[in-house]
């Protein structure tokens, strides 16, 4: 890629790629890149539901630990040893249920992560095949 000012050979600031840096001039873009607001847009409408699933597993994993510890403080004067640990399956089954909904958030996060970026990357491979001919 050549700078827009000085014509010289410039690189990305792999630091924030959203920044083409020229070593001669000091010239600093960060619009001819990549990162228009349409595109930025998308992305964080994109991201909430991920995001939404990460405080609701939360929730979910809080509130089955509040479960158990209804259950044991109730059951646990009328049952005792591992007869006491059955009133503790719903709220296990509550929190493994909130962690399933935290990694499927997650995972969610990551692959719409993984898709900006690769959309990002084309962009930059389109831009330095148009400036390279």
């Amino acid at each position: 890629m050549k700078c827009h000012k000085c014509q010289a050979k410039i690189s990305i600031n792999y630091g924030d790629s959203s920044q083409i840096l020229c070593s001669n001039c000091e010239y600093v873009n960060s619009s001819a890149l990549i990162g228009t607001s349409k595109q930025q847009d998308k992305f964080d409408t994109q991201i909430t539901v991920p995001l939404a699933l990460h405080y609701v597993g939360w929730i979910v994993i809080i509130l089955g630990f509040i479960v158990m510890g209804i259950n044991a403080v109730s059951v646990g004067k009328f049952l005792y040893g591992l007869k006491s640990l059955i009133a503790l399956w719903p709220g296990i089954v509550i929190c493994i249920s909130g962690l399933l909904i935290l990694a499927v958030g997650k995972i969610t996060t990551s692959v719409i992560k993984t898709a900006n970026n690769s959309e990002k990357l084309v962009l930059l491979m389109q831009h330095k095949a148009a400036d390279d001919v």
